[in-house]
């Protein structure tokens, strides 16, 4: 007979939280895609912990993205 002990959800909730983050470190650590964003956030679970105000600006830099939005000014 198996005997299981009750866990509180929060735990489980924990548990799992920190399983997706490893899940995604690997991923994040295997792809060969966004090395400019990787150079600014390599490991995963610190850029989750991080208040970063996204901005287009930002955006624009962490991607290398460029803007496509011309602007044009009367001569």
């Amino acid at each position: 007979m198996e005997c299981y002990k009750e866990v509180p959800k929060s735990v489980l909730r924990s548990k799992l939280g920190e399983k997706r983050v490893e899940k995604w470190q690997r991923e994040w650590d295997q792809t060969t895609k966004r090395k400019i964003t990787k150079e600014y956030f390599p490991i995963v679970a610190d850029r989750l912990n991080m208040k970063i105000n996204i901005t287009n600006n930002f955006t624009t830099m962490v991607t290398g993205a460029r803007k496509h939005k011309i602007i044009l000014a009367p001569i």
